[in-house]
């Protein structure tokens, strides 16, 4: 029974009976309804830990300011410098010739075609008439190791990268005969793969060198090092 049924039959009780007026007064106010305080009281437990929630929030935002984003921008690298990058689509694709390029930059093809231990096939990417981005594509015998390596030459500015290519772009800084490049390494079918960034200034190098050699990467620092 609820109390506010159980309240409207002592009333109708106390109304029939001849009991003293302060006697009545105390009965009734026994039966008043309790006051809801479960939700206040659930409240003020809960408040200092809504409290504390928005503050981890606000320093977490304060200091990764990416999360407000929804993550690091697609035009950014992990490294936080600003990059721009664009795709093969809508360039104009065209074989070149290794033994005479045309293109400063594409040198080292030539050294290539002529050798007696390698063989090189390129192939251009051009905008408005101009190469954009050029790729060198390397069988070698380098001793007893053979090498199966991709070249890619870009003209483009220091900020401004082929999609494909933007894992070149953070790694261990290191230094060739005074020529600094960055390089990542891994493996694939117990062979080393090495990839390497290297900017000469007007020209960008990216190179991608599978060999059971170790440092077999060298060979080719050695090689653009002759036209820079």
């Amino acid at each position: 029974m609820n109390d506010k049924r159980l309240q409207q039959e002592f009333d109708e009780y106390f109304k029939g009976a001849e009991l003293p007026a302060n006697l009545t007064a105390d009965a009734k106010a026994e039966v008043k309804p309790r006051k809801k305080t479960g939700a206040l009281k659930w409240f003020l437990r809960l408040a200092p830990v809504a409290a504390m929630l928005v503050a981890v929030i606000c320093v977490a935002v304060a200091f990764f300011p990416s999360l407000s984003s929804g993550g690091t921008p697609d035009n950014q690298t992990p490294q936080g410098g600003g990059y721009s990058y664009y795709s093969l689509a809508g360039l104009a694709e065209s074989c070149a010739d290794p033994y005479s390029p045309q293109t400063d930059g594409l040198e080292f093809a030539k050294s290539l075609a002529v050798a007696h231990n390698a063989d090189v096939s390129l192939t251009a990417y051009s905008e408005n008439g101009k190469i954009k981005i050029a790729r060198a594509d390397i069988n070698l015998i380098h001793g007893a190791y053979r090498h199966d390596a991709v070249i890619y030459v870009e003209y483009t500015d220091e900020n401004t990268c082929f999609e494909d290519l933007k894992e070149y772009l953070n790694g261990e800084e290191r230094s060739y005969s005074g020529q600094k490049y960055i390089l990542n390494t891994g493996y694939d079918n117990g062979e080393n793969i090495y990839k390497i960034y290297l900017n000469a200034g007007q020209v960008k190098y990216y190179v991608s060198v599978t060999t059971s050699e170790i440092r077999g990467y060298t060979y080719y620092l050695d090689l653009l090092a002759k036209y820079f």
